[in-house]
């Protein structure tokens, strides 16, 4: 087993917040409304005793008359661009929804919208509250004019209007399928990535153990999205053992199931389980890449739907399918072993198997796309491509779901448009993969160059 450091797979309480202020939707906008709360009383307290001015300077009279008049419209303007704003992130959230519910939280842990729905809270709030903080009696011939005031919430209102344009070109950019595919792979690679810091060519034998223990889930059920690598290794270590996680990130987990064995020489205290392992109500790509195939497939799936019936929409996920089942290929996929100081195993986290990735990735779509000659052109490509880029000890499963499509195929696609659908297009239909084409340019349902695996049948019929 490949033999880890306590870097930064595990989730520490830290990575937990951050988690948490990624997710939140309401803590950004609320804690701006406070800071700009206290930034009104301040600058109002400051521009008080500056605020009287002689009524014959007439163009301090004017700039005081702009300024009430910008304190006065800025709040009903601002509040009714918000609208608009909610009303955008409405019609994102309903277009996420319409591919899957599962990619729902790429919007909701967007940047953009907690930055424009923060300055905007904070410039309406600040509007409100500098007349209220700042309003004295007028001295005697005296106006009062807010300078500081003034020149902030012009700034702010300015600010309100760069980070609208931010934001519409942002939701309206995550509006398009390719936008929400792409994000998906990112976040699944950038997952990926950080197992790779962490694990190493290092393998290393179980030591012998003669007693062994179960541990179960005692809180209500969720979903597994984090564990605290250090406190297990700890535990581990003081007492000699051997933890092993016993589900996978991102699997469900009810209350009384088995999450934890601890091999050790002899009866040890038992650690608490459930503070050491932290679960949601929702699936999470935080340190889960197979999360990131999950929602892929899902969206292919629900576009081959009867009631939807877009093969081109499942052809461009199969399209990012192919990326992130190619960087799972070339990894090493074995259980990542964590160690302590003095390099003793000490904590077992599994990781989804090839044979797993493979089911996860083609299993549903070549079964809802069998009648669709696109998507059976593409998957045929994105097989091929994949057996020529992973090990060969792997290319059985790339040939076993070439198997797999090719009987679906011929089972459920006239005589006449088998060949064709067998024929690898990495368009779906337009183009032939040139790398595949016959002697007619036309290409042949053949997976790959030299592949024949016993399967001879693959030729076109």
């Amino acid at each position: 087993m490949p033999a880890a450091t306590l870097h930064n797979v595990g989730m520490t309480v830290r990575q937990r917040v951050s988690e948490y202020v990624k997710e939140s939707f309401f803590l950004f906008p609320s804690l701006g409304a406070v800071v700009f709360v206290l930034l009104a009383l301040a600058v109002s307290r400051f521009d008080t005793p500056f605020s009287l001015v002689d009524p014959d300077d007439q163009s301090m009279v004017r700039f005081a008359e702009r300024g009430r008049v910008l304190l006065k419209s800025a709040g009903p303007t601002i509040l009714t661009v918000m609208g608009l704003i909610f009303s955008i992130k409405l019609l994102a959230l309903q277009k996420a929804g319409q591919l899957t519910p599962r990619v729902v939280g790429l919007f909701t842990r967007c940047w953009v919208t907690k930055a424009t729905l923060t300055i905007f809270v904070g410039t309406f709030i600040f509007t409100f509250f500098v007349p209220f903080f700042g309003e004295t009696p007028q001295g005697e011939g005296g106006n009062l004019v807010l300078l500081l005031s003034g020149v902030i919430a012009a700034v702010l209102v300015f600010s309100c209007l760069i980070a609208f344009l931010l934001f519409a070109h942002r939701s309206l950019g995550m509006m398009r399928l390719t936008s929400v595919l792409d994000r998906v792979v990112s976040d699944s690679l950038e997952q990926l990535s950080a197992f790779d810091r962490v694990a190493s060519t290092v393998y290393m034998s179980e030591p012998g153990y003669s007693h062994s223990t179960v541990l179960r889930l005692g809180r209500g059920p969720g979903i597994l999205v984090g564990v605290n690598v250090r406190a297990l290794v700890r535990y581990a270590r003081r007492h000699d053992a051997l933890v092993t996680l016993l589900p996978k990130i991102g699997d469900f987990v009810a209350a009384g199931s088995p999450v934890v064995r601890i091999d050790s020489h002899g009866p040890i205290a038992a650690p608490d389980v459930d503070g050491m392992l932290w679960t949601a109500n929702n699936r999470s790509s935080y340190r889960d890449p197979a999360f990131g195939l999950r929602q892929l497939v899902d969206i292919a799936t629900r576009a081959l739907s009867p009631g939807v019936n877009d093969p081109t929409t499942a052809v461009q996920a199969v399209d990012r399918i192919q990326i992130l089942v190619t960087a799972f290929g070339v990894r090493e996929l074995r259980p990542i072993v964590f160690t302590d100081r003095h390099g003793s195993a000490r904590l077992i986290q599994p990781r989804p198997a090839w044979p797993d990735v493979m089911d996860l990735a083609f299993s549903e779509i070549s079964l809802y796309g069998a009648e669709s000659p696109q998507v059976t052109r593409r998957l045929v490509a994105a097989l091929a491509d994949i057996g020529q880029t992973v090990g060969p000890e792997r290319r059985g499963q790339t040939d076993r779901y070439l198997e797999h499509v090719r009987a679906l195929v011929e089972d459920r696609v006239p005589e006449a448009l088998r060949s064709m659908a067998l024929r690898p297009d990495r368009q779906g239909i337009g183009s032939t993969c040139s790398t595949h084409a016959g002697p007619d340019g036309a290409g042949a349902p053949l997976a790959r160059p030299g592949w024949d695996g016993g399967r001879s049948s693959w030729t076109a019929r």
